[in-house]
C-alpha cells in the first residue's frame, strides 16, 4: 500500500487541474489528476473534502504541524482504497 506524505496532500490542495483528487495509480502509487478522467473506486480523497477535514476553522491556512497530525487518520483513508482495489 502506498504511503501518504505531506507532499502527497500538498499536492492536492495545491492542484489548479479541474476537480482535483487523490487517487492510487496504476502502479499502485499516489498521484493528483482531474476527477474525469480517474476512475472512481481509485479516487482516495477529493480536494474539496481535503480541504474540509484539514483546514482550521479559525483559519485559512494550514501548516505542516496541522498535516503531520492528521497523516495517520488519513493514512487510514488510502490503505481502505487500496484494499477495495485488491479485492
Amino acid at each position: 500500500m502506498p504511503d501518504l506524505t505531506s507532499a502527497d496532500i500538498r499536492a492536492l490542495l495545491g492542484s489548479r487541474v479541474e476537480s482535483p483528487v487523490l487517487y492510487i495509480d496504476e502502479a499502485g502509487d499516489l498521484a493528483v489528476g482531474p476527477a474525469a478522467e480517474v476512475w472512481h473506486r481509485r479516487v482516495v480523497s477529493t480536494q474539496v473534502a481535503m480541504k474540509d477535514s484539514l483546514l482550521p476553522p479559525h483559519s485559512g491556512e494550514l501548516t505542516d504541524d496541522d498535516i503531520e497530525e492528521l497523516l495517520p487518520h488519513l493514512q487510514s483513508d488510502v490503505d481502505q482504497t487500496a484494499e477495495a482495489l485488491d479485492s
